[in-house]
């Protein structure tokens, strides 16, 4: 097991760590001292990258909810970095932490093409902070203009900020954004589990005008088992826009 420093600033900044090996009973109490003395100030967040976790049993996972919970009462929320396709992902699922932490599933890249960006988040007002993070470094990594970069967080947050005030009840749920390359154009994908209610006062509809004014082509789909938004935006600033 190691606990990896990625990056951390001096002061009030981001940090970021990066586990490896397996992280159970035997030595969670070596790797939750390295953690809290990395976070000991005041961190504006903080990123685990689980990448090369072999595996993680139920201390470790009580480690992450603890860490989230009390990084929650900072306002701070935690971002987990796991592989889409690894075993890690499933425990993390199951245990419920995405109801406190912003999931960050990211494939294994497998050729030159950029990996797609898939996020599960509290549908809480505070994730939304999260999610434009690390849309804007996904979107950086794939050369978007800056146009594009702003269209983009303004559809995909305005579908976001729906979900989190019309989709759930007082229990509460989670949202997934997605995020990939098709041809020269970026497609975002919202969705939820939750039933909408209609949303309150006169000014209602303004995000979904904001979502139709930002993107190329807007696909809404509510049904039983939930709402998805799917957008698509041109990379390429085209003149004439």
């Amino acid at each position: 097991m190691s606990v990896t420093m990625a990056d951390a600033s001096a002061e009030n900044g981001p940090v970021r760590l990066s586990l490896s090996g397996d992280i159970d009973r035997a030595n969670v109490a070596a790797i939750e001292e390295e953690i809290r003395a990395a976070v000991s100030g005041q961190p504006t967040g903080v990123s685990v990258d689980l990448t090369n976790v072999t595996y993680i049993d139920s201390a470790g996972k009580r480690l992450l909810f603890d860490l989230a919970s009390a990084l929650q009462e900072s306002h701070v929320t935690l971002e987990v970095i796991v592989p889409f396709d690894s075993p890690t992902r499933r425990l993390i699922e199951l245990s419920g932490l995405q109801s406190l932490a912003a999931l960050l599933l990211m494939r294994r890249q497998d050729s030159s093409e950029a990996s797609p960006l898939e996020l599960v988040v509290p549908a809480q007002p505070w994730s939304l902070k999260n999610i434009r993070d690390a849309m804007r470094r996904w979107l950086s990594a794939v050369s978007a203009e800056p146009r594009a970069v702003a269209d983009l967080l303004i559809a995909v947050g305005e579908a976001c900020t729906n979900v989190v005030d019309h989709a759930y009840g007082t229990d509460g749920g989670i949202v997934t954004v997605h995020l990939e390359l098709q041809l020269s154009d970026v497609v975002a994908t919202i969705a939820d589990t939750g039933q909408w209610g209609l949303p309150p006062g006169r000014n209602r509809g303004r995000g979904t005008m904001f979502m139709r004014n930002c993107s190329d082509d807007l696909r809404i789909d509510h049904g039983p088992a939930g709402t998805t938004v799917v957008i698509r935006r041109h990379l390429i600033e085209e003149t004439s826009r």
